[in-house]
């Protein structure tokens, strides 16, 4: 076989590589290096056929409401509604958006009525792309409208402490608001090349650990700041022995670009 010609496979990855140009050029699409190696030569093609169907498709999408989405149904304003006829009500609605490819992910438990107000009273008025294809659903999350700043604020701690604990190669700084700084407990302030390099040596200092309990006992906070509470059981591995921390720790964040980070962290076994 001369160099000139080509396998099946070598010809699928070389219209591959032209579909992803294509892409690019027109429509601003990125894709990740990996992508070509991880997926078969095929499988890839149908992905960017489809990638493509979409971004023909959302140029001249105009604008829908969610309420038109589905089909204008007939609906009562929630003072009008028994808390039965709510909840039945609120599940007939969520079934007839889920039939029209529109889902409400909701990640905290709420009340029904405070569900359904939302839904009948923001979500129905709210535009979206008028575009319809097979298997596509369009998410909302009610959190996105409304954040719950306790729960937010809760999971990043525990977010922050486990990822700190995982092996060395993992990610441990994902949580962590290093932007700006960090300060200690004993109130230095620290750059994000300081305070990375003092987890580090923590890290480093250890083979491995193992988180045996993570309770947060409080949560504090206001509209820019949060300060955290947790008790903690984990075991720290030296030369394969198990070396024991548990106690009290103290996680403190701050709210910028509309999420909450870890910028000041003191637990049982880290010197920062």
């Amino acid at each position: 076989m001369s160099h000139e010609e080509l396998t099946p496979e070598e010809e699928q990855r070389a219209e591959n590589a032209v579909k992803r140009l294509k892409l690019e050029l027109e429509h601003g699409a990125t894709f990740s290096p990996e992508t070509e190696s991880k997926l078969p030569p095929e499988v890839e093609s149908q992905w960017l056929d489809h990638i493509w169907n979409f971004e023909e498709m959302s140029k001249n999408a105009g604008k829908i409401t969610v309420y038109e989405r589905i089909g204008k149904p007939e609906y009562k304003l929630s003072e009008e509604l028994s808390p039965d006829e709510l909840e039945a009500e609120l599940d007939r609605i969520l079934d007839l958006m889920a039939q029209n490819d529109v889902i409400l992910d909701i990640i905290c438990d709420y009340e029904p009525r405070v569900i359904y107000r939302f839904v009948t009273e923001e979500l129905f008025p709210y535009e979206m792309d008028d575009l319809r294809m097979e298997g596509m659903r369009t998410h909302f999350i009610y959190e996105e409208f409304h954040p719950n700043h306790d729960y937010d604020i809760r999971e990043r701690t525990k977010d922050a402490v486990r990822a700190l604990l995982r092996e060395p190669e993992k990610d441990a700084f994902y949580n962590f608001c290093f932007e700006k700084t960090f300060v200690t407990a004993d109130g230095r302030v620290l750059d994000r090349e300081a305070a990375s390099e003092k987890f580090e040596q923590f890290r480093q200092a250890y083979d491995g650990f193992r988180l045996h309990s993570l309770d947060l006992l409080s949560n504090e906070f206001d509209e820019t700041s949060a300060t955290v509470v947790f008790s903690i059981d984990y075991e720290a591995f030296l030369a394969g022995e198990p070396v024991p921390f548990k106690g009290n720790g103290t996680a403190r964040l701050v709210y910028e670009y509309g999420g909450w980070g870890v910028n000041g962290l003191e637990m049982p076994g880290l010197v920062v």
